[in-house]
């Protein structure tokens, strides 16, 4: 068996109603995280945003005028959202200059030293954290040699958003799985019901034949289904009622057969597989003394070996042979039958079994047959 089919059996469901929903719940899923996806990459994008604002406020004073407009500069880029606090700081971390923008609020300076505890490198820093983001540029400030301009963002706006629309998103994305499941799980759960019940039928339909099934219209291949049930019921009804009709005929010609001529059936080797009454009183035996036996149990040695050779060959052809045999009864005597004897075919077409009806006629009529067929 391939490996992949090993796989399917192995690890896909084998009820019906599964192999359905399955399908629904992995897109389900797979719609899930692509929900997650698309809000998180929102998100960094924003955050990007801001970095790039943070770095853009940065360098706005890169080459500043006098420090009688940076106060004026200062505040107002100090005031672009979403930057919350810009400071200049000198070397050893003591506040030269600070800014801090309440939310919803201006800009506006303090005037209180803040200590801040700058990067070791005199380099350019982003340092980005859940919560904010910290931009240290180095800065030529008046009087103050080695000093740093540190612009503070905050993040928060941004992760409220994230979570506000997670939480919507999957709000509706819940919503929406329920709806589908609950109509899938309907819709499944009525055509595997139709599926079973169809199946509960086919097996009631050789004991119960004419019967219908009656179920509510599902989807179009189930009501084909349903109609073909109904059809192979009718028609199986009507089979069993020639096949009834049948019986009775084969019955009656039996017993005619019976009343007027001794039979027997024998396999391919010739051993006799079944005889009927007047049989049995022609011959003299009782059936079980019968069954099992070679039909030569009957032969009285009047025949030779060519005229059992013609009757053979004829049978093996598939033929059938009449003509006139001389038997011998229990107790020894000879009778003279008028014989037919027909095969019985197979599934390939060769003799399997042989069925054979016996008269009984006056010697000289038989004597003459013989002497012909000689």
């Amino acid at each position: 068996m391939p490996s992949h089919r090993k796989f399917t059996r192995r690890f896909w469901p084998n009820t019906l109603s599964w192999r359905l929903l399955l399908p629904v719940i992995v897109t389900l899923v797979m719609a899930g995280a692509y929900i997650w996806t698309t809000i998180e990459s929102v998100a960094q994008e924003r955050r990007d945003e801001v970095v790039n604002t943070v770095r853009h406020a940065s360098e706005t004073f890169q080459g500043f005028p006098p420090k009688e407009r940076f106060t004026e500069q200062f505040l107002l880029t100090a005031t672009t959202a979403p930057i919350q606090q810009m400071a200049i700081v000198e070397s050893g971390g003591r506040t030269v200059l600070s800014s801090l923008r309440p939310e919803n609020g201006s800009a506006y300076l303090r005037e209180d030293a803040l200590k801040f505890d700058p990067p070791s490198i005199y380099s350019p820093t982003l340092l980005v954290s859940e919560e904010n983001i910290i931009l240290w540029q180095p800065i030529d400030y008046p009087a103050h040699n080695n000093s740093w301009l540190m612009v503070t963002a905050t993040l928060q706006h941004i992760n409220q958003w994230r979570l506000k629309t997670l939480a919507a998103g999957f709000a509706m994305y819940g919503l929406v799985c329920s709806v589908v499941l609950i109509i899938m799980g309907y819709t499944v759960h009525q055509s595997v019901k139709v599926v079973r019940d169809s199946a509960r039928f086919a097996d009631t339909i050789t004991s119960n034949p004419n019967s219908e099934l009656n179920l509510p219209r599902a989807s179009e291949e189930l009501n084909h289904l349903i109609d073909a049930l109904n059809r192979i019921s009718k028609h199986w009804g009507h089979r069993q009622q020639l096949s009834e009709q049948a019986n009775t005929h084969l019955r009656l010609h039996k017993a005619v057969i019976d009343l007027h001529s001794a039979v027997f059936i024998t396999n391919g080797s010739g051993r006799i597989e079944y005889v009927n009454q007047h049989f049995c009183i022609a011959s003299g035996y009782e059936e079980r003394e019968l069954l099992g036996k070679s039909i030569g149990i009957l032969n009285s040695g009047h025949h030779d070996d060519h005229y059992f050779k013609n009757l053979w060959r004829t049978l093996a052809l598939g033929r059938v042979w009449q003509g006139a045999l001389c038997n011998r009864n229990k107790v020894g005597e000879h009778y003279w039958v008028q014989c037919t004897i027909a095969p019985i075919k197979d599934h390939l077409d060769r003799p399997c079994q042989y069925i054979a009806l016996q008269t009984r006629a006056s010697v000289e009529t038989l004597t003459q047959e013989v002497a012909a067929a000689k």
